[in-house]
């Protein structure tokens, strides 16, 4: 069961946050629920985000006089907020919080943990909390929407179901793959997967450095495919189109902006971790602009990339020279 440091009844402040809840404090919690808490964190059909969350705020101050720093936007721009900088060290990780009234475990977990000062001054530094609750079944369609409005990924095995009353509360924390796919850890699962006050803020530490890793490793990649991209640009449209002659075989410049029949495009291109990335199938009649519209390479890109490439074309010719044959001619002569 949850430990807690925090109140447990009326009067007493207990601040041994090693004891354990049992079943006969649990059961007396259950038989004293206030008529505040009979209402719901959002009401029945919200279809306003934002006016959910404003009431799911109000709700939150008023059972346990405390709350956490919500974002006050819609989840989309949560989403934004989180990966949106940047500054690697600059983004903090979304979180989801979603609760369910009907389960037993989602007051407890918001008493004990979610509400108290520690977490609170933790996740005000280093997240993006959102929140919704799926009590209404109404508000389980309205955030399976928004989700798969908003991932890709978001499949029948990752729908919310309010039915499922054990599995609540959930939060749930949103990072990106190499591949720029959200991914989604299960931070905490009802009764499934509880933690102690000390154990949820390390799983938080731990999963802040998680989320700042892979945004490490998705930008490098990311950066990788842009170069790859630039060195295949620059070779499929004959930059230096300069001629070449060996083996008493002449090639001409090319008077065309594409590959020639021979060309073959790196392997690199095709790697698994660029997939996402360059996943149009993309070859030398694609327009630059549409590779690169939202991330443009820099002059400096270009000017390295350039380079390189001068600077082996120029190996090639020196290999040309030494190719070619000389003819050996009689020395002069003089009267």
């Amino acid at each position: 069961m949850y430990s807690s440091d925090i109140e447990q009844s009326g009067a007493n402040y207990a601040s041994d946050k090693n004891n354990s809840t049992t079943d006969e404090e649990f059961f007396n919690e259950l038989m004293e629920v206030p008529p505040e808490f009979e209402d719901h964190l959002i009401s029945d059909d919200c279809k306003d985000e934002v006016k959910g969350l404003e009431h799911l705020i109000k709700c939150l101050d008023f059972r346990f006089n405390a709350y956490p720093a919500v974002f006050m936007g819609t989840f989309k721009q949560a989403v934004q907020e989180s990966f949106g900088s940047k500054e690697i060290n600059d983004r903090r990780p979304c979180l989801l919080y979603v609760n369910n009234d009907k389960s037993v475990y989602s007051n407890l977990f918001c008493k004990q943990l979610l509400c108290n000062e520690k977490i609170i001054d933790y996740l005000m530094n280093n997240y993006v909390l959102w929140a919704w609750d799926v009590t209404f079944k109404s508000n389980e369609q309205m955030l399976n929407h928004i989700c798969q409005t908003i991932f890709p990924s978001w499949n029948h095995n990752k729908q919310f179901d309010s039915n499922s009353v054990d599995e609540y509360p959930l939060l749930i924390g949103i990072y990106r793959d190499i591949n720029g796919n959200f991914s989604f850890d299960r931070l905490i699962e009802g009764s499934i997967k509880q933690r102690n006050l000390d154990e949820f803020l390390a799983s938080l530490v731990e999963f802040k450095d998680k989320f700042i890793l892979s945004e490490r490793q998705f930008e490098k990649a990311k950066e990788e495919a842009k170069r790859q991209m630039l060195e295949s640009l620059f070779q499929a449209r004959h930059i230096l189109n300069r001629s070449k002659h060996a083996h008493d075989r002449e090639y001409t410049r090319s008077m065309s902006m594409y590959a020639h029949a021979g060309y073959d495009e790196k392997s690199s291109r095709q790697h698994v971790q660029f997939r996402r990335l360059l996943s149009s199938g993309m070859d030398a009649r694609t327009d630059p602009a549409e590779i690169f519209f939202n991330n443009p390479p820099t002059k400096e890109e270009l000017m390295h990339v350039f380079d390189q490439f001068r600077t082996d074309s120029d190996d090639a010719d020196d290999e040309d020279d030494e190719r070619t044959p000389t003819v050996d001619r009689p020395a002069p002569k003089f009267p």
